[in-house]
Order: C-alpha cells, then sequence, then structure tokens
C-alpha cells in the first residue's frame, strides 16, 4: 500500500533496491522491493520459538475479526493463518512460531494465544562462516542446543546434518537446533521424489525390452508360418493317401 511504501521511505533500515510497474490497475500500484540493512542470512534468536497449529479458514475466522457484509472473504491455508496473523502482530516478531520443533519447546494449539505467550529467552550464540551455494548453507556457532534462524524460504527438500531440524517457522523461514559446531543445509531430493524416478526407470527399462523383444514377438503373433506348415502338412498326408497324385 502507499502507507506502506511511505513507512518504509521514511525509516533508514530498508533500502529501496527494485520498483515494478503497476500491471492490472489493482492494489497493490505497483511493488517496492527493500533490502533491510543489517538483515543476516543465518543468526541467534532472542526467545524460544513456539509450536502452534491452526486450520484453514477466511482472513476473518484466522484473525479474530468480524466478518463484512457483502465482501468475499479470501480463504488461507493453516499456515498463512499462522504466518500472516503473527506478521501483523508488531509486538509477536521477536518470537517466531513454528508447526514442529523439539519436545522441550512449548506448545500452544491456538495460533492467536500463542503470539502472547510469555517469552522464553534463549542464551547468544554467535554465527560464523556462513557460507551460501546455490542448493547449500553452511555455518559455524558458538554453541550447540541453542536454535538460530536460517532466512531461506522453507521447503521439504531441505536437509540438515548437523543439527535437528529444519522447523518451518513465521514468516516461512527455517529454524534448526546445533548438534554440532558445524551445520550444512542442503537442498535435496525427497524419498517420494526418489520413489517416483525408479517407477520412471522402471517403465523406460521396460519399454526398452520390449522394443528389443519386439521381432520375436511379432513372429509369435504372425499366423502365416503356421498356416504355411499346416497346409504342407496336410499335402504331403493328402499325397501319401491319394498315391502321390496331387491333392485336392
Amino acid at each position: 500500500s502507499d502507507s506502506a511504501k511511505a513507512a518504509a521511505d521514511g525509516d533508514r533500515r530498508p533500502r529501496l533496491v527494485a520498483q515494478t510497474p503497476d500491471a492490472d490497475g489493482q492494489d497493490p500500484k505497483g511493488w517496492n522491493i527493500y533490502r533491510v540493512r543489517g538483515s543476516r542470512l543465518v543468526e541467534g534468536l532472542p526467545n524460544e520459538p513456539v509450536v502452534t497449529r491452526a486450520r484453514s479458514g477466511t482472513q476473518a475466522s484466522c484473525f479474530g475479526r468480524q466478518e463484512v457484509a457483502g465482501v468475499r472473504a479470501a480463504k488461507l491455508d493453516p499456515w498463512e493463518c499462522i504466518a500472516v496473523g503473527w506478521f501483523n502482530d508488531p509486538t509477536a516478531l521477536d518470537r517466531p512460531l513454528t508447526i514442529d520443533g523439539p519436545a522441550s519447546w512449548r506448545r500452544e494449539p491456538d495460533a492467536t494465544a500463542a503470539r502472547s505467550r510469555p517469552r522464553r529467552e534463549l542464551p547468544d550464540v554467535k554465527v560464523t562462516d556462513v557460507r551460501r551455494t546455490e542448493d547449500s548453507i553452511s555455518f559455524d556457532v558458538s554453541k550447540v542446543g541453542v536454535p538460530v534462524i536460517v532466512r531461506e524460504s522453507y521447503f521439504p527438500n531441505w536437509r540438515v546434518t548437523g543439527a535437528k531440524g529444519p522447523f518451518r517457522t513465521t514468516p516461512n523461514f527455517m529454524v534448526v537446533v546445533p548438534t554440532s559446531k558445524h551445520v550444512t543445509l542442503e537442498y535435496s531430493r525427497t524419498s517420494v521424489e526418489w520413489f517416483g524416478i525408479v517407477l520412471t526407470a522402471l517403465g523406460l527399462i521396460g519399454l526398452g525390452l520390449i522394443g528389443w523383444r519386439w521381432p520375436t514377438l511379432a513372429r509369435w503373433g504372425d499366423p502365416h508360418p503356421v498356416e504355411v506348415a499346416d497346409l504342407e502338412a496336410l499335402d504331403a498326408a493328402a499325397r501319401r493317401r491319394d498315391g502321390g497324385d496331387a491333392a485336392k
């Protein structure tokens, strides 16, 4: 919105890096893209996350608002109910919400109530030697057992070594709990993808075998060689019966 853009332009922390023109005449009238100064890819959290749950619904049902008569309410999935409500609450931003985590993390089934739970402060942890490639993120930590946030979009294909997780956290990042001082996240294939690849390979092998054996299979299915052999046998039998005269 124009008010959000004006607030960002009046703050020293966001730096405008790009703009997109309006394409459809609908709000928002184009986008401003900012880079937040001082934002780190990986760093420690001030407070322990809270594990919560949510159900899909409308913005009103997710955020405790009243339905507006005559206005079609947008449908939100469970994660959107958690993340959007958290993102719109400035008092909640210093303590993320997750949908899973270690047993020691507090649980609160209601996402709205989870945002107001008392904070549980975490020890300071230093994150160093952060390295990033197109499909991996690695870093070192000064302490194990203290959760850190990785500001990269969560997806089930992320796998971590040297830590527990990754746990999807608001707004759509990842939290890991280091079990060693060196942690590596890699974007890899899931078991479902490998299963699909194996099935595809077996299908291709089957097609190859059919193509390789097709001439033989075609001969098996061709009735003419059988018919010719049968006619020759019948002709020989007729000759013997008729004293060598041509079979009729």
